[in-house]
């Protein structure tokens, strides 16, 4: 991965020139007044993995009637009864 430094003047005035750049890996050190201020880089792209079907067997139980309420997640919507 290569490295630039590039004012921030500079940056604003040609930033559609420095993306491509980027989107080739290169690294660019934003500087303002002579010191480094940011850096902008390529993210780091994962590639998609397939997962198993059925990868997450038995973790969630579905209830035996769904058209009854959970107590428990009433109270944290609406608070205990009065």
């Amino acid at each position: 991965m290569s490295k630039t430094t590039v004012d921030i003047r500079e940056a604003e005035a040609h930033f559609a020139a420095l993306t491509p750049l980027i989107r080739k890996g290169m690294v660019i050190t934003l500087c303002d007044a002579g010191g480094p201020l940011a850096e902008i880089r390529p993210l780091q792209r994962r590639t998609p993995t397939r997962r198993a079907f059925g990868m997450a067997r038995g973790t969630f139980l579905p209830p035996d009637d769904p058209g009854t309420s959970d107590l428990e997640i009433e109270r944290m919507f609406y608070g205990e009864p009065a």
